[in-house]
Parts: structure tokens; C-alpha cells; sequence
């Protein structure tokens, strides 16, 4: 079962029971603002949910994002440091294609963050990354 929990003009979030996990899906570009207040919901939904849905994952649709550098330096500094903590270990993104050839064959398959807490691996596809979140959690 899909739920949208959250909708604004460049992203949506939504619920799939199923995998479990939340789908973050992102179109056009969004200022550091924006996207900080579009992750803070997550995470705030996903802890929301966590509570009766234990086995919740993550699944981020970079597809169509474009933000800018403060809102990836802030991500990375300021957001990130907050998920293990909130639970969260695994987390698959889907990327376009030509970011995949972009990428190290090590990123390729399961890998874990800086901290080695929460196991990341990248797609082309969301098939392929509900498929990677089902198999067996950390």
C-alpha cells in the first residue's frame, strides 16, 4: 500500500508499506531552504512511522534534483550525522544512468558511509533498490 505523507511542488514522499520504506522522489531545482525543510519532514515522518513500521528504510530518487552547493554542504554536515542515530541503516538511492558510469564499481554494490553506520547502495531504477532494501537488514 502507497501513501503520499508529504507533497510540495519539487518533492514528494511517500509511504510504501510493502518494501518498507519511504520514497523521497525530487523534480527541478530547490534552494538549500527548501531542501532542508523537505528533509527535516522526512526524518521527522520516518520516526513518526518507524514506531509501527520497525524494518522502515529509505529510498531517495536523485533523478530530478538540482540543488545547490549550501544545500549539499548542509546535508552533509549538518543532516546526515542525524540518521543513525534516528535508526535508519540502509538507504538506496537512484541516480541517472550516466551518474552510475560516474561512479567507483565499489559504490556500485553495498557500502557504508563515512562513519560505517548505515549501508548505502545506488541504482539506476526503483526495482533494483527495493529489491537491494529486501534482502536481509543489517
Amino acid at each position: 500500500m502507497k501513501e503520499i505523507i508529504y507533497q510540495k511542488q519539487f518533492v514528494s514522499l511517500v509511504l510504501d508499506k510493502e518494501i518498507p520504506a519511504i520514497y523521497e522522489n525530487w523534480q527541478g531545482t530547490v534552494s538549500r531552504d527548501e531542501f532542508q525543510i523537505a528533509l527535516e519532514k522526512k526524518l521527522e515522518l520516518y520516526l513518526e512511522y518507524k514506531s509501527s513500521i520497525p524494518a522502515l528504510n529509505w529510498i531517495v530518487n536523485l533523478k530530478g534534483l538540482r540543488v545547490n552547493k549550501a544545500g549539499q554542504a548542509w546535508a552533509n554536515h549538518e543532516f546526515h550525522p542525524k540518521l543513525h542515530p534516528s535508526g535508519i541503516r540502509k538507504i538506496a538511492f537512484i541516480v541517472p544512468e550516466d551518474t552510475l558510469h560516474l561512479l567507483e564499481i565499489e559504490q556500485l554494490s553495498s557500502h557504508f558511509d563515512s562513519k560505517k553506520q548505515i549501508e548505502l547502495c545506488y541504482f539506476d531504477n526503483l526495482s533494483e533498490a527495493t529489491t537491494w532494501l529486501g534482502e536481509t537488514p543489517l
